[in-house]
């Protein structure tokens, strides 16, 4: 008993350990110009050698290094010469993914999915620089892992991170979505209407002439003739198509209009009417 507690307590251990990688800062090196990566006590992990390093992304940093022109006095000029910038991709050790002698036009990181951009084409790869999704689509928006709204041949669907095909392509665009606990629910547009899907590519809400723009638990924000309303699901108007803008936030809905701002519950019942320009002082 006493040898089997031993190994779970040191795989508990070693698995703390793993997670627990230190995170990443980058920093300018005054004599170089260029960007490297150090621990938060100063120690250096990645020597400096880039124009650009971002902060922690998922785990992920996304670096880039360009070619410069110098003045007379060796002076480097901050602007890169175009068409000359490399981009590439540190693990959480500082070690590279993709280093900076590709091909890619543009590398990027959402909810932990890796997009590589080829030819204004976008696809993914994993962690060894394989592709998982082919570069062949228009466009990726990655909302998580299971929710990627790609365009392929002007059209639109939904892909997982595995490229697996979750809505079909069929739509002339794909908009807000939002997880609804058994999925996911998808705004979709179809010659010039606006419907909401579900992940099984069914139909919840008709279609409707009305621009349908972000869903929400129990309402949706809609456009009309250049305002804003709100809708249930059953396209029953919440507010009418008055508002020059309109924000949903927890229990509530903010609304404005005239220089005022409108609170309304989720109902559609009024809670406070707000002057928004009162105070506001205007300095010449």
């Amino acid at each position: 008993m006493k040898i089997y507690l031993f190994f779970v307590h040191l795989l508990i251990h070693l698995s703390i350990s793993a997670q627990a990688i230190p995170e990443l800062y980058p920093a300018n090196d005054k004599k170089t110009g260029h960007l490297g990566y150090y621990l938060e006590d100063g120690t250096n992990v990645v020597k400096p050698q880039f124009c650009s390093a971002s902060y922690n992304t998922d785990g992920y940093y996304l670096v880039s290094k360009a070619e410069h022109k110098f003045d007379e006095y060796g002076r480097r000029d901050q602007n890169h010469i175009p068409g000359t910038e490399k981009f590439g991709l540190l693990d959480g050790k500082g070690n590279f993914i993709i280093d900076l002698n590709n091909d890619y036009e543009g590398i990027g990181v959402g909810d932990s999915v890796i997009y590589v951009i080829k030819n204004n084409l976008y696809g993914t790869v994993n962690d060894k620089n394989e592709i998982v999704i082919p570069i062949e689509y228009s466009t990726l928006e990655i909302d998580d892992k299971n929710r990627i709204r790609a365009q392929k041949k002007n059209k639109y669907g939904v892909i997982n991170h595995l490229n697996k095909i979750i809505i079909p392509f069929q739509y002339d665009f794909i908009g807000s979505t939002m997880p609804d606990g058994k999925g996911f629910l998808a705004i979709v547009r179809t010659e010039n209407k606006t419907s909401v899907i579900n992940q099984d590519n069914q139909l919840i809400v008709p279609l409707t002439k009305y621009s349908l723009m972000d869903l929400y638990k129990t309402v949706i924000v809609a456009s009309n003739n250049e305002k804003f309303g709100v809708l249930d699901y059953k396209l029953n108007p919440i507010l009418p198509f008055e508002f020059e803008s309109i924000y949903v936030e927890e229990n509530e809905i903010k609304a404005y209009k005239d220089e005022y701002r409108y609170i309304y519950s989720l109902k559609g019942e009024l809670i406070k009417k707000e002057n928004i320009s009162e105070g506001v002082k205007m300095v010449n």
